[in-house]
Order: C-alpha cells, then sequence, then structure tokens
C-alpha cells in the first residue's frame, strides 16, 4: 500500500505541476487510476511494466458493461494522463496512452437520449459488444506497437 500512496503523490503532483490541472480534475485522474489498478490487479502488488494494451482495451469495456447507460466521455483522457506518467517516470518501457480511446458502443434507438420519433441512434460500431470489443482490444494493440516502433498512434503502418 506504501508504494500506492508513493505513486498516488507522484502522479497528482506530475497533474498539476506539469499538465496544471484543476484539484478536481487531479482527484477524477486518480480515481480512474485507481480503478484501473485494482480492476487489472485485484489488489495485488501493482507490477506496473506488466499493463498491456489488451488490459486498458478490457477495463473500458468493464466500465461500457454495467448496467445503467456510462455517459462519462473523460475516462480515456484521465487513463492517458496515467499512461503518459507511468511512461515519463520510467514505471513502463511503452507509452501506453495511444491504447486507451474511446469507447463506442452500439446503442439502440429507443434506449438512445433525444432518439425522437424515427431517430436513428446507432451511430456506434455495427456487430454489438462482442464486435466492438475485439476492434477494441487489436486497434490499442496495434497502437501500441506503433508507439513502440517510435511512430505515432495516428500514423499507418
Amino acid at each position: 500500500m506504501e508504494y500506492l500512496q508513493t505513486l498516488r503523490l507522484e502522479y497528482e503532483d506530475y497533474l498539476r505541476s506539469q499538465r496544471g490541472l484543476s484539484e478536481k480534475s487531479v482527484y477524477d485522474c486518480w480515481r480512474f487510476a485507481d480503478r484501473f489498478l485494482e480492476f487489472r490487479f485485484n489488489g495485488k502488488r501493482s507490477y506496473l511494466s506488466k499493463i498491456a494494451p489488451v488490459d486498458i482495451a478490457r477495463f473500458m469495456q468493464h466500465l461500457i458493461s454495467r448496467g445503467k447507460p456510462f455517459r462519462d466521455k473523460t475516462p480515456p483522457t484521465h487513463l492517458r494522463n496515467f499512461f503518459q506518467f507511468l511512461f515519463k517516470s520510467g514505471r513502463t518501457n511503452v507509452n501506453l496512452a495511444p491504447s486507451a480511446h474511446r469507447a463506442e458502443i452500439r446503442v439502440q434507438a429507443s434506449e438512445a437520449p433525444n432518439a425522437g420519433a424515427g431517430g436513428n441512434s446507432d451511430r456506434g460500431r455495427q456487430g454489438g459488444y462482442g464486435a466492438w470489443a475485439a476492434q477494441l482490444c487489436h486497434g490499442a494493440s496495434d497502437g501500441a506497437a506503433r508507439a513502440a516502433r517510435g511512430g505515432s498512434h495516428r500514423d499507418p503502418d
């Protein structure tokens, strides 16, 4: 636990001094980082170098697979901040920040907010959760692999 407390203090200092974030944003960033670490390591000692892009994709899928619709768009941003910090501080060998991208899910027109009569809100990827998760895991792996080779996660191979 002392290790996590040290990590938290260093991360919060990084967010304030390097990123210029408000106290609310600092708190929110740590909450998502802490939730990710709990999800990935299940309360055991966190070996940060063991984090893989697929872990990030699974966590993002976990966030949106709750019963209530998940409307918060900030988790990828908060997680990217955390993974950038881990890379810059030497805790990971690869910058995993490009692996944390926004989850897009298929929404039925009847479930979508402000769908209106006859409105089509199906803006997500076709195929539902399974296809989306596979695409997200594949995309996360590709982005991290390009970043590890020194390229941008936006550049094609």
